[in-house]
């Protein structure tokens, strides 16, 4: 699956790669593809399709464990916002020397956008996460 997960992303990356500004920084590459959430496994991780499935570790997004009370909230909330809904799975590529910086334990980093929210920030700002790791 990690193999998988690595070829698609070298694919996408060959043909999909952009440039992308945000204010006050240089120009940065960045991988962004159009993707769905089809699952929900937690508070901060959701698994999108793209031409595979892949789990994203969402970024500037810290919730609780989901056999936790507050992590079961959190994996609710995120179901509520995200299931069955079509967005765009973005991945900063900018600071990265190697590949395999995009992953963490099996999961891409990056942001899922859904009708141009970032939907990690939204369940951060919904009391659900941090913004940072506690």
């Amino acid at each position: 699956m990690c193999l998988a997960l690595v070829m698609m992303v070298l694919i996408i990356l060959l043909t999909l790669s952009q440039v992308r500004r945000i204010a006050g920084e240089e120009p940065r590459p960045v991988l962004r593809v159009p993707c769905k959430v089809v699952e929900v496994v937690d508070g901060d991780t959701v698994t999108v399709e793209v031409t595979l499935r892949a789990r994203v570790r969402l970024t500037d997004c810290w919730a609780e464990e989901r056999t936790t009370r507050p992590g079961a909230r959190a994996t609710r909330y995120l179901q509520q916002c995200a299931m069955d809904k079509d967005g765009i799975l973005e991945v900063d590529l900018g600071k990265m020397q190697r590949l395999d910086e995009a992953f963490s334990f099996g999961r891409i980093l990056g942001r899922v956008y859904i009708d141009g929210e970032d939907i990690g920030s939204r369940v951060v700002r919904a009391g659900h996460a941090s913004a940072t790791k506690e």
